[in-house]
C-alpha cells in the first residue's frame, strides 16, 4: 500500500515549489529583519528609498511621563510623479516573533523627500517596550507605480542624435554616441539597453547568433551597470529638478567577434536599438579599415526588410548620413555590409570563460572518475583468496557481519547465540513444546561485545524461555554499537570521510553544476544565479540520494519527481529563453547534468572502505562462495579434520545468509548433533528448524526493544 504520510509530504514540497518563484520574483517591497540597534542609510523601495532610518528609545517620552520607541527617516521619491505609499513597520521580539505593525501614509511630491516619523508609547501598547528587540519596514504603494513607469516613455525624447563607429580590422567598434535629451519637466535618469547577444537572419536565410562583447564603457555622467534578459542595461544620470534638457556622451567598444559568414565577412551595427524614447533627427558617421563594395551597402529593420528613409554617401572608406523621420521607440535599424573574405582579421572567438570551462570541467571530471574507478577494478579486483580460508579462530560471527556490512544489524547480533554456544557458554534444550537457552559458565574471552551479549542476555535469569528473551534486551544494542560502530575497528574498516573518494566527486559535481548555472546566467539574468543554485541544487541533492538508495520504486520515483521539479521550475520560471540566445548552452546545460550522473554512478560504485576494509570485504565474499560451492569432497577432507565443522560455520552461514545451503550439505552425512543441543533424538532438519526459530525469536526481541 502506498504510505499516505509520504504521499503528503510530496503534496506539500510541490505546494511549496509552485509557491516559492511566486515568493521570489513578485515585486514586493519589503526589507528583511534588523535589530533596532540597526541605522539604515537607505533602503530602496523601486524609484524610491528610505534614508537614515533608525530607532530611538526614551525612558519618558516627549515629557509625557510614558517610555516609548521612536521610528525616524527621510523618505525620497525618485519617480517623475507624484506618489502615495503606506510605510509600515513590523516589531518582533528577541525570538522573531512578531509583536505589532504601525502603518503610516506618506505623500511625496517628484524628486522630494519627506520626514518619516512613528512614536510607539508605553501607554498604549499591551506589550512590554522593552521586548522590542527587531523590525523591518514594508511599502504598500496606493499610486500605480506601473503606470509612473508607462508613462516614462513619454517625459522626454531624444534628438541631435550622432553616432560614430570607427570599425577596426579585428572586427572590433570604438562607439561614440552623442544626443541631446528633452525632458518635459524635470531631468530623469535614463535607460539605454544594447542586447549581449548579435542575432539576425541573412538574405539567404541563414541565422546568426554571435556573442557581443562591450568594453571600455566612458559616460560622463553618474551611471550604473546591469544585465537583465540578455541585455546590457546603462542607468544614466540622476534625477534633476532644475533643467529639463542635457546633453549625453556614451563611448563603448563593441567587439562582435569572429565572422562566421562562408567564404565572405560581414558588417553587421544597429543604429537605432536601445531606448524606449523617440529619437528625432538620427546622424551616423562609419570608418571602415580598408576599402569595400559600395554597392553591398544595406539597410535594414529588425525583421530584415529594407528601409527607405536612409541619405548616406561613402567617402574614403567613411559611410555618413541620416535616417529621415523620427524613430519610434523600439525601433531598430541597422547597416548591413557584405565584405570579401577575410576582410576582417584576427578575431575573437568571444566564448566567455565560464561557457569555456562548462565544457571542459565535466569531460576532465569524468576523465579522472573513470581513471579512480579503473585504477580501484584493477588494484583490489585482481584480489584472489583461495579455499583455506578459516574465521572461526579469527572473529566472531558479528565481527564478520560488521566487517561484510559495514554496520551492525540485529540478525549478526542475534548469531551471537550459536557463536557462545558452540564456545560452550550457552546450551538449547528442546522441550515438548519449545525450547529453553541455558546460561553453562562465566564468560572467561577477552571479546567486548561477546561479555556483553551473555551478560545482558542472562542478567535476569539463568534459563530463559521463548517467552523470556524478549525481557532480556533493554539496552543490549546500544552496548554493542558502542564497542563496534565506535571502536578503532570501525576506523579500521572506512576511510575517514575526508580522505573519501566520495567526497571528491561530490566537489566535482558541485563544481560542475555552479559552473553550469553561471555560464548559462552570467550574460543574460545574472541577479537569479543564486536563487537558480539554491533550489536547484536541493533538486539535484535529492535526486542523486534517491537514486541509489533502498527505497520503494513508488517512493523513489516521487520524490525522482520531486527533484525534477525542482531542477527545472527555476530555470523555466527565470531564464528559460537564455536557452534560445545559443545552441552552446543547450549542450553544455546537457552536458553538466549528463556527466554529473555518471560521476555519481561511479561515486556509487566505490567503495569508502580502507585497504584493510576491502581485504575483509573481498576475504569474506570468496569465503561465502567457498561455503555455497564446496563440494562433497572438499567437506569429507574437512571432516576428517574437524568433526565440528558443520556447527563451527553455523553462525557464519546466518550472517552471510547461505545457513540453508550449508546445513544441506551435511544431510546425506552421519552427523552427531553439537554437544550444546539436547535433544532425545538428534535430527538435522529438525535441529536447523529449532536454530532458524531460535535465530529469528531473538532477531525479533533486539528489534522489538529498540523500537519500544
Amino acid at each position: 500500500m502506498v504510505n499516505m504520510k509520504k504521499v503528503l509530504q510530496f503534496l506539500i514540497c510541490f505546494v511549496v515549489i509552485l509557491v516559492i518563484p511566486v515568493m521570489v520574483f513578485a515585486e514586493e517591497f519589503e526589507s528583511e529583519i534588523f535589530p533596532i540597534s540597526n541605522l539604515l542609510e537607505k533602503y530602496d523601495f523601486g524609484d524610491s528609498y528610505i534614508m537614515n532610518f533608525g530607532v530611538t528609545k526614551y525612558s519618558n517620552m516627549h515629557s509625557t511621563g510614558s517610555p516609548g520607541l521612536s521610528f525616524v527617516g527621510s523618505y525620497i521619491n525618485d519617480y517623475p510623479e507624484d506618489i502615495e505609499v503606506y510605510i509600515t513597520i513590523n516589531i518582533y521580539d528577541k525570538d522573531k516573533i512578531l509583536l505589532d505593525r504601525i502603518s503610516k501614509l506618506i505623500k511625496v511630491s517628484s524628486g522630494n523627500s519627506s520626514l518619516y516619523n512613528v512614536d510607539i508609547y508605553q501607554k498604549d501598547v499591551n506589550y512590554n517596550i522593552d521586548a522590542i528587540k527587531y523590525y523591518s519596514i514594508s511599502a504598500d504603494f496606493v499610486t500605480d507605480i506601473e503606470l509612473i513607469d508607462k508613462v516614462k516613455q513619454d517625459y522626454y525624447y531624444l534628438e541631435n542624435y550622432r553616432i560614430k563607429v570607427n570599425v577596426n580590422e579585428n572586427n572590433i567598434y570604438n562607439v561614440e554616441e552623442t544626443f541631446l535629451a528633452v525632458f518635459k519637466n524635470n531631468v530623469l535618469p535614463i535607460k539605454k539597453e544594447l542586447p549581449l547577444r548579435l542575432r539576425y537572419i541573412r538574405g539567404d536565410n541563414t541565422k546568426v547568433n554571435k556573442r557581443i562583447l562591450i568594453s571600455n564603457i566612458d559616460i560622463k555622467d553618474y551611471y550604473e551597470l546591469n544585465i537583465d534578459n540578455g541585455m546590457r542595461i546603462f542607468e544614466i544620470g540622476k534625477l534633476d529638478k532644475v533643467n529639463t534638457k542635457k546633453n549625453y556622451v556614451i563611448k563603448y567598444d563593441y567587439d562582435v567577434g569572429k565572422d562566421t559568414l562562408n567564404s565572405k565577412d560581414e558588417f553587421v551595427f544597429y543604429l537605432s536599438n536601445s531606448f524606449e524614447q523617440k529619437i528625432t533627427g538620427l546622424e551616423f558617421e562609419i570608418k571602415m579599415p580598408k576599402e569595400f563594395d559600395e554597392s553591398n551597402i544595406r539597410f535594414v529593420d529588425n525583421n530584415g526588410i529594407l528601409i527607405d528613409n536612409v541619405k548616406y554617401e561613402v567617402k574614403d572608406n567613411i559611410i555618413s548620413g541620416k535616417i529621415e523621420g523620427d524613430i519610434n521607440p523600439n525601433t531598430y535599424y541597422a547597416i548591413n555590409i557584405i565584405l570579401k573574405n577575410n576582410y576582417f582579421k584576427e578575431c575573437n572567438y568571444n566564448i566567455n570563460v565560464y561557457t569555456i570551462l562548462s565544457f571542459i570541467l565535466p569531460v576532465i571530471y569524468m576523465i579522472v572518475a573513470f581513471v579512480i574507478l579503473i585504477v580501484n577494478i584493477i588494484v583490489y579486483k585482481n584480489k584472489k583468496y583461495n579455499g583455506d580460508i578459516c574465521f572461526n579462530e579469527e572473529i566472531n560471527s558479528l565481527e564478520l557481519g560488521f566487517l561484510y556490512k559495514g554496520e551492525v544489524k540485529d540478525k549478526d547480533i542475534a548469531s551471537l547465540v550459536f557463536w557462545l554456544a558452540n564456545k560452550g557458554y550457552i546450551t538449547i534444550s528442546k522441550t515438548k513444546k519449545d525450547y529453553k537457552i541455558e546460561y553453562v559458565k562465566k564468560y572467561r574471552g577477552n571479546d567486548r561485545v561477546e561479555k556483553t551479549f551473555i551478560e545482558e542476555l542472562f542478567k535476569e535469569k539463568k534459563v530463559l524461555s521463548k517467552n523470556e528473551i524478549i525481557k532480556s534486551f533493554s539496552d543490549i544494542r546500544e552496548k554493542i554499537c558502542l564497542d563496534l560502530d565506535d571502536s578503532k575497528r570501525k576506523k579500521k574498516i572506512f576511510i575517514r570521510p575526508l580522505l573519501n573518494y566520495k567526497i571528491v566527486f561530490m566537489l566535482m559535481i558541485i563544481n560542475i553544476f555552479i559552473i553550469n548555472v553561471i555560464s548559462l546566467l552570467i550574460e543574460y539574468k545574472p541577479d537569479v544565479i543564486l536563487f537558480n543554485i539554491i533550489v536547484s541544487g536541493i533538486g539535484y541533492v535529492i535526486m542523486f540520494i534517491n537514486l541509489f538508495n533502498d527505497k520503494k520504486p513508488l517512493e523513489k520515483l516521487l520524490y525522482i519527481l520531486v527533484s525534477l521539479i525542482l531542477i527545472v521550475i527555476p530555470i523555466v520560471l527565470t531564464s528559460y529563453s537564455a536557452f534560445l540566445q545559443s545552441n552552446l548552452f543547450i549542450i553544455s546545460y546537457v552536458l553538466g547534468i549528463f556527466s554529473m550522473l555518471v560521476i555519481a554512478i561511479i561515486s556509487s560504485c566505490l567503495s569508502n572502505r580502507t585497504r584493510y576494509g576491502k581485504k575483509m570485504l573481498y576475504k569474506i565474499k570468496a569465503y561465502q562462495e567457498l561455503l555455497k560451492k564446496c563440494d562433497d569432497e572438499f567437506i569429507n577432507n574437512e571432516l576428517k579434520n574437524n568433526k565440528n565443522l558443520l556447527y563451527d560455520v553455523l553462525a557464519y552461514s546466518f550472517v552471510l545468509g547461505i545457513s540453508e545451503e550449508w546445513i544441506e550439505k551435511f544431510n546425506d552425512k552421519d552427523i552427531e548433533g553439537p554437544s550444546w543441543y539436547n535433544t532425545q533424538k538428534f535430527k538435522l532438519q529438525e535441529f536447523y528448524e529449532d536454530m532458524k526459530n531460535i535465530y529469528s525469536d531473538v532477531f525479533l526481541a533486539l528489534k522489538n526493544n529498540v523500537n519500544r
